[in-house]
């Protein structure tokens, strides 16, 4: 049975993939050799090639990022076929944008745990809690959330900081 492990991404922060991806291992194990990683660039349903994984790591971990924290753990963690996008247009908060990273983010999980992959999913952390912009309701349902009804068979993990800075460690037990 595969699992579903969301990162946490803070634009503003390098080191943030990194330091919740620990976090996830060391509460959980490590994920094993059979995985592919899932960015926050945009969607074609292809898998990105190998000589475009610099670019890419270039436009997923410069937003606001001073270091190379971030782009260093990744390009340790990303095979070359083995990785895919999910973004889509649309403004940063916006929830149609949000609504169509879910499609394409269960689109591309179904494939790959069918196929006995894991699925490891970066994602800006906004995406990752129901208020990103404090508004005092839920603005939106997060992902791992979402996925979790939808993947009913697998487990489903999310480590990221909250826009406060608090921890998200969670898991569908």
């Amino acid at each position: 049975m595969g699992k579903v492990v969301f990162i946490g991404d803070d634009h503003g922060k390098d080191g943030s993939i990194k330091s919740n991806y620990q976090r996830f291992k060391s509460i959980n194990g490590k994920i094993g050799n059979n995985y592919v990683v899932l960015l926050e660039i945009n969607y074609d349903g292809k898998p990105e090639e190998s000589g475009s994984i610099d670019g890419i790591l270039d436009d997923v971990t410069t937003h606001k990022k001073g270091g190379s924290l971030d782009k260093d753990f990744l390009r340790k963690k990303i095979k070359p076929g083995k990785c895919f996008g999910f973004d889509s247009d649309g403004g940063e908060t916006s929830p149609d944008r949000h609504n169509k990273q879910y499609k394409n983010i269960l689109t591309l999980a179904k494939k790959f745990l069918v196929n006995g992959f894991d699925v490891i999913v970066v994602i800006g952390a906004g995406h990752l809690e129901p208020d990103p912009l404090r508004t005092g309701a839920n603005y939106w349902t997060p992902h791992h959330e979402k996925l979790d009804g939808a993947l009913k068979s697998h487990k489903v993990y999310c480590y990221s900081t909250d826009i406060n800075g608090n921890e998200i460690n969670w898991d569908d037990a």
